[in-house]
């Protein structure tokens, strides 16, 4: 875990009077005709630290670097870059952010943020005060485009705060995403099939059978 005093762990490490475990073989060959899975529930994490913000709100813990800063009336556009989207419209994917107040009045709420995605509202909420502010939305992969996507975010200025300033922290899309090789690489997760069972997954486009 990385700390403000190294980011190596450090292990000892000593032999013991018995012999360790073993690997054991098996035979992973397939044996019968199972489902053939193609695609699978992505988690895509967006952040980048380039702005650092010194006085945090109980903020020991806290993360202090944060994406963009963001003051009403304003709008901020944030583009994000998605792969192998699987052309499946009514496909349920999410879509999370994470915000930290800055500013805070007596008024309340302080703050009114709208989110959009490739044009279509998913967030509209209003919240108060200095913290940090996680939303999470749910809407279909018709919305999702391959490569680039434009995430919106609105600070109208509507509320009756003289001032209303937040930061941008990070955000994260559930999506669901074909199982296509790139460079002979192919990463992914079985979030999407919660049934137990025994599976063949198909990955295309390696250049080699092995």
């Amino acid at each position: 875990e990385k700390t403000r005093f190294t980011n190596d762990n450090i292990y000892w490490l000593t032999i013991g009077e018995s012999f360790g475990l073993r690997m054991v073989h098996q035979d992973g060959s397939l044996t019968d005709v199972y489902p053939i899975v193609t695609k699978s529930l992505y988690k895509k994490h967006f952040e980048i630290n380039s702005k650092y913000q010194t006085s945090i709100q109980e903020g020991t813990e806290e993360d202090h670097w944060f994406w963009e800063s963001i003051s009403a009336p304003e709008q901020k556009t944030i583009n994000i870059y998605l792969k192998d989207v699987v052309n499946i419209p009514l496909l349920p994917c999410k879509l999370y952010i994470e915000f930290r107040g800055v500013s805070h009045t007596p008024a309340n709420p302080d703050h009114h943020t709208i989110v959009s995605l490739n044009d279509n509202q998913l967030l509209d909420v209003k919240w108060d005060g200095q913290i940090k502010y996680k939303a999470g939305v749910d809407f279909q992969q018709s919305i999702l485009m391959e490569g680039k996507n434009v995430i919106m975010i609105d600070l109208p200025g509507d509320t009756d705060s003289i001032i209303d300033i937040i930061l941008l922290n990070w955000i994260e899309i559930d999506y669901w995403r074909n199982f296509i090789a790139v460079a002979n690489g192919n990463l992914f997760t079985f979030w999407g099939n919660e049934t137990p069972g025994t599976y063949h997954y198909d990955c295309l486009l390696y250049t080699s059978p092995s």
